[in-house]
């Protein structure tokens, strides 16, 4: 299971998630494996069922919506090594323009 939040508010505040916004799940060479949309609470999930076929590198990205910037950076690779882990805290942090 791999987990995290969009969040809007500015660099250093607590923020409040973002609804509507598209994640990417993508592989070890780029390729978008699957997406979710985060929930009224910013959040959002990827696992066996949707998306995260096995071991391998991964990394997530937004689809940043019109009218807002991330002003975070991209979360870096997450390994999953083997079944049953469970990543969290894979957070995006998004600003009005």
């Amino acid at each position: 299971m791999l987990a995290g939040a969009a969040g809007a508010g500015h660099p250093g505040s607590a923020g409040t998630g973002q609804a509507d916004v598209t994640v990417q799940l993508l592989d070890g060479d780029g390729n978008v494996l699957a997406t979710a949309v985060t929930g009224r609470q910013g959040r959002y999930g990827f696992d066996q069922l949707n998306g995260i076929g096995g071991t391998g590198d991964y990394t997530v990205r937004i689809v940043t919506p019109s009218g807002l910037a991330q002003v975070s950076p991209n979360p870096g690779t997450i390994l999953i090594s083997r079944g049953d882990v469970h990543v969290s805290g894979v957070n995006f942090r998004l600003a009005p323009v």
